[in-house]
């Protein structure tokens, strides 16, 4: 059967194949580049990384040519099923771990590993709002008849930069921390970019395949 490569038209989404029967699929954040493929190469699993281009959180889809996130879902649930994977793995930090985790709720994934999500919207005390688009409240999307395990990377707090700016992680995840088959991982750094403190340490590649093989 001829494969339908529609997803893959544009550079917003690129294809690591090594002859798995399970995806991850990396959701980068605001201004992140593709994600490494090495980590698909550590876990032995097939891999579709993922760029917001249009800096809109996956609300509208995952590629330019998708309308809306219909489109998207669509050529997701075709790209699974067309290869047989058996297993999906979906990953991603800060607004990629919005994106990882709404994106596991439409696609009953199996894993989700977010690292300091966005997971709704919150207001400073001068009514400004974060993100800067509405997004959708992902703390009342799982409940106990969810299949996905979801894995919550977080540091202990951004005092590296409160001073300049913060994401209110611990705020963000206040909901979904209370979801069925969450659990919460806190590394010992002080920053909102956790996956980048645990790249500077030699530790993200291995230590989110080692999650993806434990748990998927």
């Amino acid at each position: 059967m001829k494969k339908n490569d529609g997803l893959l038209k544009s550079g917003e989404v690129i294809f690591h194949n090594h002859e798995s029967d399970k995806l991850i699929i990396w959701f980068g954040g605001i201004n992140e580049p593709h994600f490494n493929p090495e980590i698909a190469r550590l876990a032995n699993c097939d891999m579709l990384t993922v760029r917001d281009m249009m800096n809109s959180w996956y609300t509208t889809g995952l590629a330019s040519h998708h309308a809306n996130i219909d489109e998207a879902i669509l050529e997701l649930k075709q790209f699974i099923t067309e290869r047989e994977y058996k297993k999906i793995c979906l990953c991603g930090q800060s607004s990629g771990g919005y994106g990882a985790l709404f994106y596991s709720h439409l696609l009953n994934a199996d894993l989700c590993i977010a690292f300091s999500p966005q997971t709704r919207n919150v207001f400073n005390g001068q009514c400004q709002m974060t993100p800067h688009i509405r997004i959708k409240d992902v703390g009342d999307l799982f409940d106990a008849s969810s299949p996905t395990k979801i894995l919550l990377n977080m540091s202990r707090s951004e005092s590296d930069h409160e001073e300049q700016f913060a994401w209110n992680d611990w705020l963000q995840i206040k909901k979904i921390r209370t979801s069925p088959n969450v659990t919460i991982i806190t590394h010992p750094y002080n920053n909102h970019s956790v996956s980048v403190k645990l790249r500077e340490a030699g530790l993200l590649y291995r230590f989110t395949a080692s999650l993806i093989n434990a748990y998927l």
